[in-house]
């Protein structure tokens, strides 16, 4: 019953792994644009936040594909089999 709730786990940890990772890549996107310009420019505030919570929102998705298709194989067929009868 408990790996019912193991999709949760990998989502999450999925989640927080894609938010590091846009944050990483960010990092590498912004290193050549100064800090004036950074505080001042709204417009990287959406392009960029926006960027962030993308790819968080990816790889939290393909976390729990992964799951899915990896780790929960077989069980929804099973299901099936078993309401049929």
């Amino acid at each position: 019953m408990i790996f019912i709730y193991m999709v949760y786990v990998f989502g999450t940890i999925g989640f927080l792994a894609g938010f590091c990772l846009g944050i990483l890549i960010l990092n590498g996107l912004l290193k050549n644009r100064s800090k004036k310009d950074l505080l001042e420019d709204r417009g990287l505030k959406w392009t960029y936040g926006l960027f962030v919570w993308l790819v968080a929102a990816v790889t939290a998705y393909a976390a729990v594909q992964s799951y899915h298709i990896h780790l929960h194989k077989g069980s929804f067929e099973s299901r099936k089999d078993t309401e049929n009868r």
